[in-house]
């Protein structure tokens, strides 16, 4: 492939550039698709690879409607998010999922549909693991990586690393005992 190439972007509204507030994430799906979490703008863009002979990458879709809010919706430009910052891709369910910072949750972008749903976390800041993962709770979480059927959160204000289970739906706690420290030690304790 061509190197990265940055360029002004193609938006859908006709406009002729792409100003990022504050990027903080960003991910790539199967077929080399960009998608970049704002946080500053409350969004994630997904951006489409330079065409044979283009140079630019093409914003083909503006998830969020840039205003901070916490709002699910079958529609990608309806949803609300605040302060999205990391994005981990799930090649099994063509999926991003993102850590809504400010709402203290974990929300998944339908990647073929466009819909945002709150997958976990209760938008309420704490800790709390449970069986239903949207009962469980985050206190600003920020890192996510997905390894097999676990999405695995950096769980910032709570110093844990949190384990989602994309298909039981269950959170836990994997690493980190709520202390903010650096110490060699197995798992949770």
């Amino acid at each position: 492939r061509n190197p990265f190439v940055v360029s002004t972007p193609t938006l859908p509204d006709s406009s002729d550039s792409l100003t990022l507030g504050s990027p903080s994430g960003i991910a790539v799906d199967n077929v080399g698709n960009l998608y970049l979490a704002d946080s500053e703008n409350h969004c994630i863009y997904k951006l489409s690879p330079p065409s044979e002979g283009s140079s630019g990458w093409t914003c083909v879709q503006t998830y969020g409607d840039g205003t901070a809010g916490f709002v699910d919706s079958d529609a990608a430009n309806n949803a609300q998010f605040d302060h999205p910052t990391g994005l981990a891709y799930d090649a099994s369910g063509d999926s991003i999922y993102v850590a809504d910072e400010l709402n203290h949750c974990i929300r998944r972008i339908d990647c073929t549909s466009g819909t945002v749903t709150t997958v976990a976390g209760s938008g309420i800041a704490g800790f709390a693991d449970a069986d239903d993962a949207t009962e469980g709770q985050f206190l600003f979480p920020t890192g996510l990586a997905i390894l097999g059927n676990t999405l695995y959160v950096a769980d910032r204000g709570n110093h844990r690393i949190r384990a989602f289970d994309v298909v039981s739906g269950g959170l836990s706690t994997v690493a980190g005992d709520g202390n903010a420290a650096l110490l060699d030690g197995a798992g949770n304790t």
